[in-house]
């Protein structure tokens, strides 16, 4: 029956189709992970200097006394946006960072955990309910908010994801927001890129070196496929 050696002759073609394409996957998750992210992004082709101290004289009349009586002159940066209804300066200074009050020039506190309640249950999309606020004062308390500004509190609902919504002490506003959807997700993501501490290094040698296998394990294939053939006096283009 001439099925049989047609099917096992296309089998071998689409073999070698499909071994090179997993070996051109292969080359290239070694190049992502072998070349350091910085380099990908091109930070070390753009000036990433400390910003220059603004001139005092241009700032907002609004925040200028306010600064001066604290002893804070050197600023870097100012911004204007709403928080809660008001228009509030966000100011940050060589030493430190406040709101202040567009309208009064007034100092704002960091919220209180009943405020950063209020704001996470109006935000809440879910069905549960408040089981408890905490201020996250170090990534080490809650390592899935890495990377945000800090303090910022935490409030957990009791809904059948454990969602946790993170509010903003400088923008009162829920900024990000974590469940055991997006855990589980994180875990995974641990284990496909093999960074079982900070799970955001693709330049770790277990990446390398698994990707350097695969590369070895497909050319031995191929190595021993032919060499196996050979041996049987069949001719592999025939």
């Amino acid at each position: 029956m001439k099925l049989y050696p047609f099917i096992y002759k296309l089998h071998k073609w689409f073999s070698i189709i499909v071994g090179i394409q997993l070996l051109l996957w292969v080359l290239s998750g070694l190049y992502m992970t072998a070349v350091p992210i910085s380099y990908v992004h091109g930070d070390h082709l753009r000036d990433k200097s400390i910003p220059e101290v603004m001139n005092f004289s241009s700032l907002p009349g609004e925040i200028r006394p306010v600064l001066t009586e604290l002893g804070q002159t050197e600023v870097v940066d100012v911004r204007l946006f709403q928080r809660q209804g008001s228009a509030v300066y966000q100011v940050k200074t060589t030493a430190t960072s406040m709101l202040i009050a567009a309208d009064t020039g007034a100092v704002i506190a960091n919220l209180e955990q009943p405020q950063a309640i209020e704001i996470a249950q109006q935000a809440y999309q879910g069905n549960g309910g408040v089981v408890s606020a905490v201020e996250i004062t170090s990534y080490e308390e809650v390592p899935e908010i890495k990377g945000r500004k800090l303090p910022i509190w935490q409030v957990n609902f009791d809904d059948w994801v454990n969602t946790s919504l993170y509010v903003s002490n400088t923008e009162a506003k829920v900024i990000t927001a974590r469940s055991d959807i997006w855990r589980v997700f994180d875990f995974l993501w641990m284990l496909h890129i093999m960074d079982y501490d900070e799970r955001e290094d693709f330049n770790n040698p277990l990446v390398i070196f698994m990707a350097s296998a695969g590369i070895f394990m497909v050319l031995s294939g191929a190595v021993l496929l032919i060499n196996g053939m050979q041996r049987r006096g069949i001719s592999y283009f025939k």
